[in-house]
């Protein structure tokens, strides 16, 4: 369960949520154009990261909320510290504007997360192959989660089992603090662990997930655009 650091040389995902500034000058289509002929190509080439997929909100976004969303697998969690990583592009001819740079034309909310192991959780290298996606999000105090098993048994297995997933993933949320350590939680200092929970589910289980997760968690689910993968 976790500990006070934690190893990013261990395996896990990149969850970037993102939303576009203004559509009048960037397009839905065009933006989506970039991202799948783009850039994820970019980012499967440089060698880190295993697959990827692209989803969208099911019930579009609120003020506060990100329609899109990328999902990247990566087996080194090293890799996002790495000059491949540090080099993609983020400028492109086919965006508008007089820089041609995605950072002035969409809003993106970054979030490392590994394996926590105690977790149930499949073949990470399954994510994102097909099934929409239903994504929990909770905290838990940091003291709690040190008794192996407690946030299995308080907060994950209860959701699983009523909802018969069969296909689930937990994860937790990488910080990094001033001096360059990392640690679980939901920033360096915090005594709160950000956990991450991806079920690839059918049709209608979303409401069965939101009466029985955790209180004051976030439930969010999201319909597959497309999946790529490095091989």
């Amino acid at each position: 369960m976790p500990s006070d650091t934690a190893d990013p040389a261990e395996s896990g995902i990149l969850f970037v949520l993102s939303d576009i500034v203004d559509t009048a000058t960037l397009s839905p289509d065009v933006y989506s154009e970039w991202y799948d002929m783009i850039h994820i190509p970019e980012v499967l080439n440089t060698g880190g990261v295993a697959s990827a997929a692209r989803y969208m909100l099911s019930d579009g976004a609120g003020d506060d909320q990100y329609p899109y969303l990328a999902l990247y697998v990566i087996p080194d969690m090293k890799y996002l510290n790495s000059e491949p990583f540090k080099s993609i592009r983020v400028h492109h001819e086919m965006l508008p504007g007089p820089r041609h740079s995605i950072l002035d034309l969409a809003r993106f909310d970054f979030g490392r997360y590994i394996r926590v192991q105690g977790l149930p959780s499949q073949p990470l290298a399954q994510a994102g192959t097909g099934a929409d996606l239903v994504t929990l999000v909770f905290k838990s105090p940091r003291e709690a989660t040190a008794a192996n098993g407690w946030t299995v048994a308080n907060y994950i297995r209860p959701v699983i089992d009523a909802a018969k997933i069969s296909h689930v993933q937990c994860f937790g949320k990488l910080s990094e603090s001033a001096t360059g350590s990392w640690s679980l939680g939901d920033d360096a200092e915090s005594g709160m662990v950000e956990y991450l929970i991806l079920c690839y589910v059918g049709k209608g289980v979303e409401e069965v997930i939101r009466r029985h997760a955790p209180k004051d968690s976030r439930v969010s689910s999201y319909r597959l655009l497309r999946s790529f993968s490095r091989d």
